[in-house]
């Protein structure tokens, strides 16, 4: 759902920083990203990320993820992360110019094993 990417991407800034934020920065870097919320609706959805475990309050300073949080944010991600690689292999498919009979062009490999 809508909430739900709201939710993620506020983790995911969270995940970047090595230091508690407040909504404000978090709202901030949103908006470098193209993600368009309040800082009213920032705090909301930390509230709500608060209740299900994935951050936690440091006083003044703002909140931290926790790891369950950091879990949140691998787990939802991952189809997009799927999706590049699709998206790569396709192009090398499309980018393959080897001719059997003349054992030439070029061939994607997978060297990663």
């Amino acid at each position: 759902s809508d909430a739900e990417g709201k939710l993620i991407s506020i983790l995911k800034v969270l995940s970047e920083s090595s230091e508690p934020l407040g909504s404000i920065t978090i709202a901030r870097r949103l908006e470098d990203e193209g993600v368009f919320l309040s800082e009213r609706a920032v705090r909301y959805h930390l509230r709500i990320a608060d209740e299900r475990g994935y951050t936690q309050p440091e006083g003044r300073d703002g909140r931290m993820i926790t790891a369950e949080g950091r879990q949140e944010v691998k787990e939802a991600l991952a189809p997009q992360h799927l999706g590049f690689v699709r998206e790569k292999l396709e192009l090398l498919a499309y980018q393959t110019t080897f001719d059997p009979e003349k054992g030439s062009g070029r061939l994607p490999i997978n060297t990663s094993l």
